[in-house]
Formats: structure tokens, sequence, C-alpha cells
């Protein structure tokens, strides 16, 4: 369990997101425990819960790591980065991404 993000550790590219280069200052440590999955909206089947964590990086632009469950189990983990320097089109762009990957989801 990576405790610093509240998700279970998957792969590589999760852990390299949660290096200490990209470890959160002092304020974003609050941001980050805060779940956007809500305002962000994405359009979810029943059953299906969205979280989502955020922060800035070096150049302000927002990145973060996102979870997909249905019915309570780990469906995808998402590593979201470099995706826009205002949290309106930040949270946009997630949304876009999910809702794309649930569409994949249920064509299979």
């Amino acid at each position: 369990m990576d405790r610093r993000r509240g998700f279970p550790e998957t792969c590589g590219a999760l852990a390299a997101y949660a290096g200490p280069h990209n470890s959160p200052t002092d304020g974003e440590r609050d941001f980050l425990n805060t779940d956007l999955g809500l305002e962000c909206g994405p359009l979810l089947p029943i059953g299906w819960v969205f979280e989502l964590r955020l922060s800035r990086n070096t150049d302000g632009d927002f990145g973060g790591i996102g979870l997909l469950r249905r019915h309570g189990v780990d469906m995808c983990h998402l590593t979201l980065a470099s995706l826009a320097n205002e949290r309106t089109e930040a949270l946009r762009r997630v949304k876009l991404r999910v809702e794309s990957w649930m569409a994949e989801w249920e064509a299979r």
C-alpha cells in the first residue's frame, strides 16, 4: 500500500509518480488527500466509482492519480501527468480520459 497516496501500488508508472521528485509539499498534502472524483464528474455506469487526487508540478501543471472501482473492486489505476495549468481544464481532461476508458471497457 502506498500510504502517501492512499491507493495500492500497482505498477512502475504509479511508483515513478510517487517518487521523491514529485513528493507533495506541506501545502499540497491536504489537496492530495481530497477526493475530486465527484467534482470531475465522469459519466459512469451504476456500481462504478471514481476517485481522483491532483497536485501541481514545478511548472504549475496539474497531475495526479485516479482510481476506478466497480462494486468496491479496483479496476483501473490512472497516472495523470501534465493535464493543464488551469484546474477547470485539468478536470475536463481527466473526465474525458475516464469516459474514454469506460467506453473501451464497455465495448469489450
